[in-house]
């Protein structure tokens, strides 16, 4: 631990900001330049953990350069990467200042954003306050950490960034709270209070290496708190792949310190059921939304409802970052076994008393792909007999029929019932299909022939884990336009224009996306964006979306209250 007589500060400056450097010299001079725009009197200690790029040279050309600035640089250089949590302590060494901060390179300060940071940690009782970090299309990225049990493990917990994704303006996230753990992304601390803690662990490598700091302080008696006024946009891990590289260790380390010393911010219980802590973060609520019976009679949902799902949205992307990662081991994407040479894809149908229709479009176009090493799966989700006698009447080795016992529940709000119907047949799937890699295809309309080819042509190629392509879609009767563009975007992306690893089978389509106002299969697209998904764009057209028979049916492109399958169109 640090000899507190040996701490000399300057209190010329109002704290020492201590950012770590390895590598991404141009997000390290857009960080600089928002810092000389705040012109906040700091001294910025820039910790270079062995770069091999220009960020050596720039770091010194800011500490010699004259500037009319109340901002002044130091330069600290290791000749290898000593990790985060080493360069923010040998920072904090060498800071003049009372009140040290941390700050990720790969951030930019919005003006005014030190004030308040400043103004919480004078209260005697905080030792560490974190701020308001927002995406670059300014939603949430941080508004403080939760610790949730894990209902995989009675023994664990995770720790996840509580309503990430939310507006900035929404109220929930414009509190200044308590929380147990804030990110050290940008994290003020007192100085002394962080060398009592026995400063970062280093037996961490870029990662929790803060949640364990602020649990030391919390376990002394002192508050950690988030600061909404405190706004700094966070190009999230953009600093490169060293922030995943000992995840599992991290993770393993940080539960065998804490499990039973900490009580969760969140409980899951097995039907959904949450319980929040007494801190005031939100309400205790029940997450079920469907009944026994299976009836439902939202017309919209609620914002408490859409919240809480955001919540467990949030948890679930933490929980399959780290999955992905163990997945992939030393490799870049989570192929399986046979993945590299002839994998067999399966192509998976949901259908619901569809008719001869499947049959005619879905399941045909399935069969006849010149990519040959395809299995058809088809779930029904309970369909009535002349669907299943259809399907049934199918003669091909490669094709299969599943029929679930009893339908899922759905929403009744046919709005919501539209958003994810099929979504439990399409989870079933993922458990029964035998491929590595999955092709979705409504149950109503087609695969172009060289579909499945050309999606995992294009995959094995460029290595990657998802991939999508245009579409052709009827708008109306008879009227078609062209979708699909290089770019994820909500109402452009048809729900079997999509082929991905079966590796992401862990991944489940969420049947309570309609909370959060999406589609399922957006949502779960959406979902594998945010987990780290390596994914890709094809720019050819490889799937044909008809305009359901309901649609035309009302005219006016409503959906009514009969049963659909889910898709991605608006």
């Amino acid at each position: 631990m640090m000899n507190m007589d040996e701490l000399g500060t300057n209190e010329a400056h109002s704290c020492s900001i201590v950012i770590p450097l390895f590598n991404q010299v141009g997000l390290t001079r857009a960080c600089v330049e928002s810092l000389i725009i705040a012109n906040d009197p700091v001294e910025v200690l820039l910790v270079d953990n062995g770069s091999t790029d220009e960020t050596a040279e720039y770091c010194q050309a800011l500490t010699h350069a004259p500037r009319e600035s109340r901002t002044t640089f130091v330069s600290i250089r290791n000749d290898e990467n000593l990790g985060f949590a080493a360069a923010c302590n040998q920072g904090a060494r060498a800071a003049n200042s009372e009140r040290v901060l941390f700050l990720n390179n790969d951030t930019e300060v919005d003006p005014g954003w030190l004030e308040p940071l400043l103004t919480t940690l004078a209260h005697p009782e905080v030792a560490a306050v974190g701020a308001k970090l927002l995406y670059p299309d300014r939603t949430i990225q941080h508004a403080g950490v939760v610790i949730t049990n894990d209902p995989t493990n009675p023994k664990g917990f995770l720790a996840s960034h509580w309503l990430a994704g939310v507006p900035s303006d929404h109220p929930l996230v414009n509190e200044r709270r308590e929380f147990q753990a804030v990110t050290a992304a940008c994290m003020l601390v007192e100085r002394r209070c962080f060398f009592e803690a026995g400063e970062f662990d280093t037996s961490f490598w870029n990662g929790f290496e803060d949640i364990d700091l602020c649990l030391k302080l919390r376990e002394v008696g002192l508050k950690v708190m988030y600061e909404p006024n405190s706004v700094v946009i966070h190009h999230e891990s953009a600093s490169g792949p060293e922030r995943f590289a000992r995840a599992d260790a991290n993770t393993r380390i940080l539960v065998e310190r804490w499990a039973g010393r900490i009580e969760p911010d969140v409980l899951i219980g097995p039907h959904g059921h949450v319980t929040m802590s007494p801190r005031g973060l939100t309400a205790d609520i029940d997450l079920g939304d469907v009944q026994a019976t299976g009836s439902e009679s939202h017309t919209a949902a609620s914002p408490e409802l859409r919240d809480r799902e955001r919540m467990l949205e949030q948890i679930d992307t933490t929980q399959h970052q780290q999955r992905l990662l163990r997945q992939r081991g030393n490799s870049d994407v989570c192929w399986l076994e046979g993945d590299k040479s002839n994998p067999l894809v399966t192509i998976r149908i949901a259908t619901y008393n569809r008719g001869d229709l499947v049959v005619e479009r879905a399941i045909e176009s399935a069969l006849n792909q010149t990519y040959e090493n395809v299995e058809v799966l088809v779930i029904g989700d309970h369909c009535d007999g002349a669907t299943r006698t259809a399907v049934q009447g199918v003669n091909d080795p490669r094709f299969r029929f599943v029929q679930l016992p009893t339908q899922g529940l759905y929403p009744s709000d046919s709005r919501h019932r539209w958003m994810v119907a099929g979504g439990h047949p399409m989870i079933t799937a993922l458990d029964l299909a035998r491929g590595s890699w999955l092709a979705p295809c409504d149950d109503d309309d087609e695969l172009t022939p060289d579909h499945v080819e050309v999606l995992l042509g294009a995959a094995k190629d460029r290595r990657l884990e998802m991939v999508w392509s245009k579409a052709q879609c009827e708008v109306t009767s008879g009227k078609w336009i062209e979708i699909g563009g290089d770019r994820l975007i909500h109402g452009t992306v048809s729900h079997g224009s999509v082929m991905y690893s079966l590796g992401l089978r862990r991944i489940l389509p969420n049947v309570r996306a309609w909370r959060l106002d999406e589609p399922g299969d957006w949502n779960l697209w959406r979902r594998m964006r945010d987990i780290g998904v390596r994914m890709g764009f094809v720019d050819q057209m490889t799937y044909v979306h008809y305009v359901e028979a309901i649609r035309r049916d009302t005219g006016d492109g409503s959906p009514s209250g009969a049963r659909i399958s889910s898709e991605v169109f608006a």
